[in-house]
């Protein structure tokens, strides 16, 4: 059963919906994919990590600063226990 299957079943107002995801027994299976920022992923770990869009001015992002975007991909990569994975884009011509 997904997210969404359960949601979809859910009746009643948007408070009690909100409630029933901020409840402490609501969390993703073990298998569950789980999509997250580097900003959100301090302190967390997982086996299989994947950072995409690992490019010059997306990361490290251009309105920062180089020492917090350093700091912040270090985070991103150290929070794969056994696997990491990088992808970046071929930049489109001109």
């Amino acid at each position: 059963t997904t997210t969404y299957d359960v949601l979809s079943r859910l009746n009643g107002p948007f408070s009690d919906r909100l409630a029933f995801l901020r409840r402490e027994n609501n969390v993703p299976a073990a298998d569950a994919l789980i999509l997250t920022t580097m900003h959100n992923s301090k302190g967390l770990e997982w086996d299989h990590v994947c950072i995409i869009r690992a490019e010059e001015t997306v990361v490290p992002n251009e309105k920062s600063t180089e020492s917090e975007e350093r700091r912040l991909f270090y985070v991103a990569m150290t929070r794969a226990r056994d696997r990491l994975e990088m992808s970046t884009a071929k930049k489109n011509p001109t």
